[in-house]
């Protein structure tokens, strides 16, 4: 080969190193530009599993101090990940965590299809040994399965597509009668809902702290639920379960999904299930307390706050005797009932025997309070004694309530002393 002859052939060769260099950057390139996107998806369901349409979304971004509100009927956010970490991006394809979990003989199981595709379900335990399968070709969209199961144990659960494989692990506390994985439905408009889209350009980064707040409006009423979580990189699906009903202790939520209070007394009853009464509407109570005792004593001055079920008739006639200083002269005294009232907008003293139901319960709300960073309820020893509003005729007393020996003991004071309160306030009211 002659000189200029090798020279060319060099030249090729290099130039095809270049080529396939720059081919492969572009496409390096590009892989991360599209993984720079992280979508966000949000449905909801009723506590019954039923699929619930969300009014709205808030979206936070705790650690950038920034928010989004995604507006029915859009239900993705898609934001840019400012540090362009390329990790694997699932665009369509999504499989949510069972619900509940850990679970009582059968459990829920979701997954969004992009297009018709076969859809493979096998159940094994840690050892390895196949428990039960499930195998059909289904639609594209957001389809709901059931597992049940015959032995507590921990289980991993596969699912296959023709282009998707992923394992979740589920735990059983308590057995059914066999294995089974059973077809339920496709969820209605899930698959619609999920092509409407909300840009924004507000900085994230992946592992930021991400606050999601989703409002629905279920038989006239509004609910609330949040979720907290650390936003990685990846696309995620969001679901908020909605009650159906409320318990005792449930957290009742404001409308910016902040916790308003703890329930404390149901007034009706729309279903019952595993021991536990549901009511759509009743009272909570206050999450905090004042830090140090408050004055509510009435020695010779009698504030005829008799009523011992309805506290907001007593705080009534306590507030309005305050503002009145014409006709009596001791304001200072019963500032509990101020101390309730200005916790907001239909906040009030609570009553005898309001206050007797809610320590009738005493043990459920200090759970439900301390796992909410709530103030739980002193102990006796610690002078657990809580004024109620009630006042005892005849101008010397007002009730108090304690806990003795895990039992409500109500009595009453003379003294001109300082006790703790709490504020309740109904929820739903009809």
């Amino acid at each position: 080969m002659s000189d200029t002859g090798h020279f060319t052939y060099l030249n090729k060769i290099k130039m095809k190193t270049i080529n396939l260099f720059l081919i492969t950057h572009l496409i390096s390139l590009s892989s991360v530009v599209a993984q720079n996107y992280v979508n966000l998806s949000f449905t909801s369901q009723m506590q019954d599993g039923s699929y619930q349409a969300l009014d709205s979304v808030k979206v936070m971004n705790l650690t950038r101090g920034w928010e989004e509100t995604v507006y029915y009927p859009d239900t993705v956010l898609q934001m840019i990940n400012s540090v362009e970490i390329a990790e694997t991006v699932n665009n369509s394809f999504q499989v949510e965590q069972n619900i509940p979990n850990p679970f009582n003989e059968s459990t829920e199981i979701r997954i969004q299809l992009p297009y018709d595709d076969n859809l493979t379900l096998s159940l094994y335990d840690l050892s390895g040994k196949q428990y039960a399968y499930f195998s059909k070709k289904l639609a594209y969209g957001m389809h709901k399965l059931q597992l049940r199961v015959a032995i507590p144990q921990m289980y991993i659960l596969t699912i296959k597509t023709s282009t998707h494989t992923q394992n979740i692990k589920l735990l059983a506390k308590e057995n059914a009668d066999a294995f089974a994985i059973i077809y339920q439905n496709s969820i209605p408009y899930a698959q619609p809902d999920k092509t409407q889209k909300l840009n924004t350009n507000k900085e994230f980064q992946s592992n930021d702290s991400m606050q999601f707040i989703g409002y629905t409006t279920y038989h006239n009423a509004k609910k609330t639920n949040q979720i907290k979580t650390l936003q990685t990189g990846n696309n995620a699906s969001y679901t908020f379960q909605f009650p159906m009903g409320y318990f005792i202790g449930d957290v009742f939520y404001c409308t910016d999904g902040s916790i308003e209070g703890i329930v404390c007394w149901i007034a009706d009853t729309i279903f019952y299930a595993k021991g536990i009464y549901y009511g759509s509407y009743g009272k909570i109570i206050s999450l905090d307390e004042p830090s140090q005792g408050l004055m509510y004593a009435t020695i010779n001055h009698p504030t005829y706050a008799f009523d011992s079920i309805d506290g907001r008739v007593n705080t009534s006639i306590h507030m309005a005797l305050r503002s009145d200083t014409s006709q009596y002269l001791y304001k200072e005294r019963i500032e509990a009932a101020k101390w309730c009232t200005d916790k907001g907008e239909n906040w009030y003293f609570p009553a005898k025997y309001e206050m007797k139901a809610v320590f009738d319960n005493i043990n459920i709300l200090n759970n439900s309070l301390q796992q909410n960073k709530g103030i739980t309820f002193r102990t006796y020893e610690d002078g657990s004694i809580y004024w109620t509003s009630t006042e005892k005729e005849g101008g010397e007393y007002a009730y108090t309530i304690y806990l003795l020996e895990n039992k409500p003991k109500i009595s009453y004071l003379q003294f001109y002393s300082k006790r703790y309160v709490r504020a309740m306030k109904w929820f739903n009211e009809p």
